[in-house]
């Protein structure tokens, strides 16, 4: 057999260099980096609207996805954050409008500007509209679109955002992010998580008009303390905390739990570090008595 020389050997070792580094430049322009001025514009014009003023428009729709007057926490979950917040119409429009991009997202229900944002899928199977959601069914979300997440979406806790720091403006979301770090650790640490996951697939699956709701609200409701809502509260559907725990066993049976916990992790350690050490170290203590 005839032994390659010098000359063949780095000519082939520089080939193989070559088509990594394209690869690896391919795979940085297939998502969009963003900075701290796409992030001061990003959440500036949603942070305008956050709190209400009107104490006479508590009960009426258009107050959905704002803190109330006379609350300090933001009431509820998701989508009150990236719908009723207007998340996706005020800052995000305004970003792709500073990119010459026409917003995409063709109804209110209708989050594909996000993927304009990222430039990566949100699901892996699922519809970016959430009005075509079947209420027994989710989608599966992408783990990558995850990650992007974390990498671009948490701002440091010291960015101005319109007239208050990024970590003030994290004091109204407190509750929220809270109660998904705990019920995280909940359904992770006491109980079995693939087992309880398994069972609620398996519920999704086979029962006729299964009420997705009601079976979450039935077997985990009050399970954790802390987060419950104030009588005096104007919110009509708060987030609760079988709902939190429901968007965890929908994460298992989708593979991205870790991915999402990390990420959730990432922005506890920035913005709420102390709170996020001590419930840690509860659950911890529980596991081992």
């Amino acid at each position: 057999m005839k032994t390659p020389n010098m000359d063949s050997t780095s000519f082939l070792l520089n080939r193989f260099l070559t088509c990594v580094f394209l690869f690896l430049s391919l795979n940085l322009v297939a998502q969009n980096q963003l900075n701290s001025s796409d992030l001061q514009l990003i959440y500036g014009d949603y942070t305008k609207n956050l709190v209400s003023t009107d104490s006479s428009n508590l009960s009426k729709c258009c107050s959905y996805g704002q803190v109330r007057p006379d609350e300090t926490d933001f009431m509820e979950g998701p989508s009150g954050i990236v719908l009723y917040g207007f998340l996706w119409s005020d800052g995000l429009k305004d970003y792709l409008k500073n990119l010459s991009q026409e917003d995409n997202h063709h109804d209110f229900y209708d989050v594909s500007s996000i993927e304009q944002l990222s430039l990566v899928k949100i699901f892996r199977v699922g519809s970016t509209n959430f009005s075509k959601w079947d209420n027994a069914k989710f989608s599966f979300y992408n783990s990558e679109f995850v990650i992007w997440v974390k990498e671009n979406l948490i701002p440091d806790p010291e960015l101005l955002i319109g007239d208050k720091k990024a970590q003030s403006w994290y004091s109204y979301f407190r509750r929220f992010f809270r109660l998904m770090t705990e019920s995280y650790l909940f359904i992770s640490q006491k109980t079995e998580y693939k087992k309880e996951s398994d069972k609620y697939l398996d519920q999704v699956n086979n029962v006729e008009n299964f009420d997705g709701l009601k079976y979450l609200s039935d077997r985990y409701s009050n399970k954790i303390s802390g987060y419950e809502i104030p009588n005096s509260c104007e919110v009509v559907a708060p987030f609760k905390d079988y709902m939190a725990i429901g968007f965890w066993l929908r994460r298992k049976v989708d593979g991205t739990n870790d991915e999402f916990y990390d990420c959730l992790s990432y922005l506890m350690t920035r913005y709420d570090q102390a709170w996020f050490d001590s419930i840690n170290k509860q659950y911890s203590d529980m596991s081992k008595q």
